[in-house]
């Protein structure tokens, strides 16, 4: 639900500049007192998405792919991982700015007007290059989907890397079900890594494709190497955490193929 929500705001907040701009432009263009309530348009606006972009998004991604087995420890390692990027980054930040300071002699007003040139200047050349990509490759596969012989015949040249793609998907979350398999055999005794077992099973057997693969060889040859006899719960919040992505692999490539 969270994710159908951010999705539509996102895509709402998004178009809203392009539909209130002309308006904006018009106002100037006649030389009107500009309305405060456009004024305040353009701030909800602008820090509604820049607050979708730099925290609620990249947040709510690591909380849906995060390991952990219950709420607070979901966005716990959500907010983590976000707050060591940010960090990091700050750090990486802060010590260019010092480095510019003192290898040019400019002023921290001039360092920070700088990097807002350059922040603009990232954000133009990213509308370039995605405008410009989707100005011309849209219009061209369309152009394309009309022809049948020429679109089978693409799909005939990407079959190949599809299913080879695919067939690696099966293959790795063959492998985190095996192992959840083998998780659920070695728990009992331990309530806490018990309970973390059920939840990996529960979503495993509620998980269907398409395609399943009709061997597991694969996973049987791979599992007698990595055979494990005790399991840890920083073990099984790494192994819930490469099943829910080998799962959203293998819906995507199920997908595309």
């Amino acid at each position: 639900m969270d994710v159908t929500i951010a999705v539509y705001l996102s895509w709402v907040l998004g178009f809203a500049g392009i539909l209130v701009l002309p308006f904006d432009m018009s106002e100037a263009l006649l030389d009107r007192t500009k309305l405060p309530l456009l004024n305040e348009l353009w701030h909800f606006i602008y820090w509604s998405t820049f607050a979708l972009a730099w925290g609620i998004l990249p947040i709510q991604m690591s909380y849906h792919t995060s390991g952990g087995f219950d709420f607070n420890a979901k966005i716990k390692e959500a907010f983590y991982q976000n707050i060591l990027f940010y960090v990091v980054s700050g750090v990486v930040g802060i010590i260019y700015i010092i480095a510019k300071a003192a290898t040019s002699g400019a002023s921290i007003y001039q360092v920070i007007g700088f990097l807002m040139a350059l922040g603009n200047t990232y954000g133009v050349l990213m509308i370039i290059a995605l405008m410009g990509n989707g100005l011309i490759s849209l219009p061209r596969r369309l152009w394309q989907l009309g022809n049948p012989d020429t679109e089978l015949t693409r799909l005939y040249m990407l079959a190949p890397s599809v299913e080879s793609s695919y067939c690696d998907a099966r293959y790795e979350l063959e492998d985190c079900e095996e192992e959840v398999k083998r998780v659920s055999q070695t728990s009992q005794g331990n309530p806490e890594i018990t309970n973390m077992a059920l939840i990996m099973s529960d979503r495993v057997s509620s998980f269907n494709f398409s395609c399943r693969s009709t061997s597991l060889l694969h996973s049987q040859r791979k599992s007698k190497n990595d055979k494990k006899e005790t399991y840890e719960k920083k073990d099984l919040i790494t192994l819930h955490k490469r099943l829910i992505q080998a799962q959203l692999k293998v819906l995507a490539c199920d997908r595309r193929w």
